[in-house]
């Protein structure tokens, strides 16, 4: 396995300056991720509001309490006691539970998490505990209830997809309190394991995933996520925290109670942050409204999504409404019917945890330049934000392909079709479509002189003359057809070869780590390249890597 460096066009521009231009957009943040010194302020600061947040003891008994429901081993629970050192920090990470763990970019971040946590304990001499956050709160069901990958490339190279469905409709609440049948996972797990190649890994893949997500028993997205990845990130001591979970949801009340309580000044200062992006010339990545709540409670089943009317908190329809003592009330004693947006959740893991440093997508990197009045107004700093690594897997085939046809990685990225068709010119030596269009061209032009002559003798032949070259030129059309289908024939090797190109490194046309799943890969190549990510020296610095395995 090897890595090489590669960079990669940032499509955010406000995340793209602040990993390779960070003065650009200095206003915005509190810390220069790439400033050693960055790191010493923020410990201090952490050192300085110790007791301002959640007490360590009972956080950690929350976390030791959950990982353990995950099976988690040794290295997570000895991280989770060091938690309750005073001098310890955290460094956090986090994404939606999707099925199966959803896209690659999820392991990246756990790499990254883990990889920042080494690089903070050498910085700082002081215990750095990497904790994943798994968004369970979060209601968007569609968009985690599937997976892509890479079906068997050997004999068709084709991305496939896996999606679950519920047997009764769902109400739009947390995806954490929508448990699947165990049939759903026991169907998800046949097909996935159906439509991989054998390798020397699939036995042990098929008992593994069977014996996590196979018991017989209901499970959540969130479930099943915390259990696989606890199976590939455990050993290295990564803990766990569903945002959903009751027992940390008890733990937030006293800022939920805040949040409440300050609402107006709050999404004021979002809205403030939200003009200086703009004047300092980017779009904001998350829209303000000014009715903003930044808060959700649940009803029942259902996830609602506030916005305050005065003093009066209400949903979109304003067919519930809350006063603020009521909605104090529900924060003191039933917090875990309030849920965070995506303002509030920041301030909710700097209350809950002390966070040194978080690791974010570009995305997330853009919409945090929204909160830093939001921290300051709690009497917090934003955290140092550390952009993810992005990484893109070429496997020893693909590589060789690439070689084969002469493709550089940046021209599968930014000009594959171009390249493809180029190398489908050059194959057509005797350019049967420009023969084709000009016999084609000829035939219209001395029938339709035929046509002509034809009606001098009667008009009512035009129409006929007409229909009949119609079917002669569909004729034609039809052996052009199954021309091009012996020329692609013919080089139908050459062409399994460039769709798996495709199909591995840019799927879809996007990046793989945002389309394909972990599972082909665990499949292909065990857990053995996700162990050497790892534990590679890397630098924090977000850029992608190529991994060649």
């Amino acid at each position: 396995m090897r890595l090489e460096h590669w960079k990669w066009k940032k499509v955010q521009p406000l995340a793209g300056n602040y990993i390779d231009d960070y003065e650009k957009v200095r206003e915005l943040y509190t810390y220069d991720p790439q400033d050693i010194g960055s790191w010493e302020r923020r410990a201090a600061e952490l050192d300085r509001r110790e007791g301002a947040r959640v007490d360590r003891s009972a956080l950690a008994d929350a976390l030791g309490a959950y990982n353990r429901r995950a099976g988690a081993p040794a290295a997570v629970q000895s991280n989770i006691e060091r938690l309750r050192q005073l001098d310890s920090v955290v460094v956090s990470g986090g994404q939606q539970a999707g099925l199966f763990t959803g896209p690659l970019y999820v392991i990246h971040k756990a790499v990254t998490v883990l990889q920042a946590a080494r690089e903070a304990e050498r910085r700082l001499e002081r215990p750095a505990i990497p904790v994943f956050w798994i968004a369970g709160e979060d209601h968007d069901w569609d968009e985690v209830n599937h997976m892509y990958y890479l079906t068997d490339a050997a004999r068709e190279p084709r991305v496939d997809r896996i999606r679950v469905a519920s047997s009764v409709p769902l109400p739009r609440t947390a995806v954490s309190r929508l448990p699947l049948e165990a049939e759903k996972w026991q169907d998800a797990l046949q097909r996935l394991l159906s439509t991989l190649p054998d390798s020397k890994f699939k036995g042990e893949l098929n008992t593994k995933l069977g014996d996590l997500l196979c018991t017989g028993e209901s499970l959540t997205l969130p479930d099943a996520f915390a259990r696989i990845m606890t199976w590939l990130f455990g050993h290295h001591g990564l803990v766990l925290l569903d945002a959903d979970d009751p027992a940390i949801r008890r733990l937030e009340a006293p800022m939920f109670e805040r949040i409440v309580k300050q609402n107006v000044e709050l999404n004021a200062a979002i809205q403030q942050d939200d003009q200086t992006v703009r004047q300092v010339g980017y779009t904001p990545q998350a829209e303000v409204a000014d009715d903003a709540a930044n808060l959700f409670i649940f009803e029942g089943e259902e996830r609602v999504l506030l916005r305050r009317d005065g003093n009066i908190f209400t949903d979109k329809k304003k067919a519930r409404t809350y006063t603020m003592d009521q909605l104090v009330e529900i924060a003191r004693k039933s917090p875990e019917r309030l849920s965070n947006n995506v303002f509030t959740r920041p301030l909710m893991q700097d209350y809950l945890m002390p966070v040194l440093t978080t690791v974010l997508g570009s995305a997330e990197i853009a919409y945090w330049s929204l909160t830093k009045s939001a921290f300051a107004l709690m009497d917090m700093d934003m955290p140092i934000l550390l952009p993810r690594l992005e990484f893109t897997i070429v496997d020893g085939t693909v590589d060789k392909y690439m070689q084969k046809h002469e493709l550089t990685f940046e021209d599968v990225v930014y000009r594959f079709a171009d390249r493809k068709s180029a190398w489908l010119d050059r194959q057509d030596t005797v350019r049967f479509h420009e023969r084709f269009a000009a016999v084609r061209k000829r035939i219209e032009e001395e029938y339709q002189e035929l046509i002509g002559i034809t009606t001098e003798i009667n008009n009512g032949l035009r129409d006929l003359g007409d229909n009949n070259l119609d079917k002669i030129t569909a004729q034609v059309d039809y052996y052009e057809r199954k021309t091009e289908e012996a020329f692609r024939m013919k080089h139908d090797v050459a062409l399994r070869q460039l769709a798996r190109i495709e199909n591995s490194v840019i799927p879809f046309a996007k990046p793989q780590e945002r389309v394909h799943n972990v599972f082909a890969y665990l499949n292909q190549f065990g857990r053995g390249w996700i162990d050497y990510l790892v534990t590679s020296a890397l630098p924090l610095d977000g850029e992608h890597r190529i991994l060649y395995v």
